[in-house]
């Protein structure tokens, strides 16, 4: 999908035109390839590290900073890093057209949206006529992050304050949780969990033990509210977690089924349904394959009688990456789906469904409708 064919081409790119280069010591070459290997494995936090420790030991090698800033962009945390490395990268090569990409992106991501769009427009402007594969994508994206920053320019100027307060301890660590799926009474969060604590440790593609280029997988988490209206200490729950992506996406309304999402070697991404029997969840099931395809299926909302599943697949047949389909519960087992059509999807990714309890309101996250960047709650 375009959402990283653009970057992960520029990265091969420069990845490729590192290596064909002569003179390298092996232990360079290493840290090369690790640093590559995180940007492309979406890991931008390690990648950063290790591009800050390449770009300070060669200072002239322009990938190396270019790939820094690049990291740094893709990290919410070091967005205003990244606009000073390109920044820095202008002044240093002002005619290497990647570098006016990128500092267009940073000025988006750091809210600069007049800087953005101008930056944005010349980009466009002056390579539009390219035959380039990578450049092309890229025009298309400056394309899509221009119309972003217009939408957010509308978006910010009639912004609402709210206060977003961080849950903490001991639901919050120094790893990742995310998804938060709160039963209606709110006494029991199911959440998911990526760190040290996943099962099996770091993990390769294969599933195998991996301590150096592995990756924690997902598990899913429950903590349960204390008397004090507090949450207790989150614990993981044995009988849905594998070696394998396993995350919490949705809860039925008597708190009773649990729908998960499974990933693995073999597996792109499917939903699956675990009961809770006595104190006890089982095993988690498939969903029937009117919801699992071949393709990625992964969040789901179920509505308050319990008739209707919206769910996001990037199965064919829809307006762009990921739409939004629903599908009907007839006797006892979920019916064809359907996708909820153009007022819904886009041609970009739609994904994340939630279904109000007043069966006529949706919330979502899309890429497409008025989007200031990435995915935004509709």
């Amino acid at each position: 999908m375009l959402k990283t064919s653009y970057l992960q081409l520029v990265i091969l790119f420069l990845f490729l035109s590192v290596l064909s280069a002569s003179g390298q010591t092996k232990t360079k070459k290493e840290m090369e390839e690790d640093a590559y290997n995180a940007l492309n494995d979406e890991d931008y936090a390690a990648a950063y590290d290790k591009f800050d420790e390449l770009n300070a030991k060669y200072p002239k090698e322009f990938n190396y900073k270019l790939n820094l800033g690049i990291a740094a962009l893709r990290n919410p945390e070091r967005k205003e890093r990244a606009l000073d490395i390109f920044t820095e990268l202008k002044k240093e090569y002002p005619k290497f057209i990647d570098v006016d990409f990128f500092l267009g992106r940073a000025y988006h991501a750091n809210y600069k949206f007049d800087e953005a769009i101008t930056i944005l427009e010349a980009f466009v402007k002056d390579n539009s006529s390219s035959i380039k594969k990578e450049t092309k994508l890229l025009v298309e994206e400056a394309k899509i992050t221009i119309a972003n920053c217009n939408n957010g320019k509308q978006l910010i100027s009639g912004k609402i304050i709210a206060d977003i307060v961080n849950i903490g301890s001991p639901i919050n660590t120094d790893e990742e949780q995310y998804v938060p799926v709160i039963t209606t009474d709110e006494s029991i969060m199911f959440f998911t969990y990526s760190g040290k604590q996943s099962k099996g440790g770091k993990l390769n593609s294969n599933l195998e033990p991996d301590a150096i280029e592995g990756r924690y997988n997902e598990d899913v988490y429950v903590a349960y509210k204390r008397p004090d209206n507090k949450y207790a200490e989150p614990i993981g729950i044995d009988a849905i977690n594998t070696k394998g992506n396993d995350a919490a996406i949705a809860i039925s309304p008597n708190g009773h089924t649990l729908f998960t999402f499974y990933s693995d070697a073999k597996n792109s991404g499917d939903i699956a349904m675990s009961k809770l029997i006595g104190d006890e969840f089982t095993k988690p099931e498939l969903l029937n394959t009117n919801i699992n395809t071949d393709s990625w299926e992964g969040s789901c909302s179920i509505s308050a009688d319990g008739r209707y599943l919206y769910f996001a697949s990037e199965r064919p047949g829809g307006f762009g990456g990921r739409d939004i389909w629903i599908s009907e519960q007839l006797n006892g087992d979920w019916g064809p789906a359907k996708n909820l059509g153009p007022n819904v999807n886009t041609k970009y990714d739609d994904d994340a469904p939630f279904i109000h309890p007043d069966g006529i309101t949706m919330f979502f996250s899309s890429k497409g409708h008025l989007s200031i960047g990435g995915y935004d709650i509709m």
